[in-house]
């Protein structure tokens, strides 16, 4: 019998079987049964050919059932995955919220089966202890045949570790902030990958998120909630490709983001403007005109962390070889040109 299984059928028709037998015959029968239902593999005598052969449609009838039986547990434990499945997709989520205090604010991005209001009250978060009160701003359920919560959250973890907040009041899921700044790309990603039916290995997450999509937010929080964020001095959100001449004006006005590649490279403020004055003149030399918000402080946030590890010191003034060559050549034909005299253009 399969294991786990406690029960088998016995038929009442088997009493035909059972009136032709002795008693003791019976009894022989009867323990035999149990024996095979036991896994015990019992086996009669030879001289008990008259009870092999009375066992011997019990024991197909018995085999029958059992097929039956795993045919059946296999059906229910696919059933039960997809139930299982079906209240995991209508309770799991990733929500986005929006973390505050009279000092700070920032996104944090996580994954709960829990409402978020109880993740966050048993955890002590909204106390007095840490102080800080939060916005649902968005939340997520994943589809079926979607990227599930943890894929979708470990995306934005890899995509967004250089826009990651440390808190001043470290909690459990600190390291899943994210710098105000980078709240509405962040839900617009979270939202392709939302809407996202069918992955296919050949397509990229690029592929997926590449466009801009409208947002859809909770009751809970109004949609003046995110354009209140962005009448804040750390934050103007952008999609579009800008003059870097525009970038540098918006992006060095965000204190937040500014504060924090400061943090991460042990620079001060005043440190962190001059290099900030050196990313945008490397960008200018290498010939880019305009670039995203959200690439132009990537891009800086790498290239800063780079240079700083490497010892070098910031350039804020443009090299002056290139011009000093443009002004020697000016220079030789402007006295070609007076001691000689203009040529004809037709000579």
């Amino acid at each position: 019998m399969a294991e786990e299984k406690k029960a088998f059928v016995m038929y009442a028709d088997w009493i035909a079987t059972f009136n032709l037998l002795s008693d003791e015959e019976s009894g022989r029968l009867i323990k035999h049964i149990f024996s095979y239902v036991n896994d015990e593999n019992p086996e009669f005598p030879k001289e008990d050919r008259l009870l092999a052969i009375s066992f011997e449609p019990i024991k197909n009838q018995l085999k029958r059932d059992l097929k039956k039986y795993e045919s059946k547990k296999a059906q229910f434990s696919v059933a039960g995955k997809e139930s299982a499945k079906v209240r995991r997709l209508s309770t799991t989520q990733v929500y986005v919220l929006r973390f505050y205090s009279s000092s700070e604010q920032f996104i944090k991005v996580g994954v709960t089966d829990n409402s978020i209001g109880r993740r966050y009250s048993s955890s002590g978060i909204g106390s007095s202890k840490l102080g800080y009160k939060f916005d649902i701003i968005a939340q997520f359920f994943p589809k079926e045949n979607g990227y599930d919560v943890l894929e979708m959250e470990s995306f934005i973890k890899n995509k967004y570790h250089q826009f990651q907040y440390t808190p001043n009041n470290k909690f459990g899921g600190y390291t899943e902030c994210y710098l105000i700044d980078s709240l509405q790309d962040i839900i617009t990603d979270l939202t392709k990958l939302n809407d996202v039916e069918h992955r296919s290995t050949d397509s990229t997450v690029k592929d997926i998120v590449k466009d801009t999509v409208t947002v859809i937010v909770t009751d809970t929080v109004k949609e003046s909630v995110i354009n209140n964020i962005g009448n804040s001095p750390t934050q103007n959100f952008s999609f579009g490709k800008q003059p870097i001449e525009v970038l540098k004006k918006n992006c060095a006005g965000h204190t937040t983001w500014l504060q924090s590649i400061g943090m991460k490279n042990s620079l001060l403020m005043p440190q962190v403007l001059e290099w900030f004055e050196a990313f945008c003149l490397h960008l200018a030399a290498s010939g880019k005109t305009e670039e995203t918000e959200q690439e132009f402080k990537r891009y800086c946030a790498s290239w800063i962390a780079s240079e700083v590890r490497q010892g070098r010191k910031p350039i804020t003034t443009p090299p002056p070889e290139k011009k000093m060559k443009i002004d020697a050549t000016t220079a030789i034909q402007s006295a070609l040109i007076k001691k000689y005299g203009k040529q004809d253009s037709n000579a």
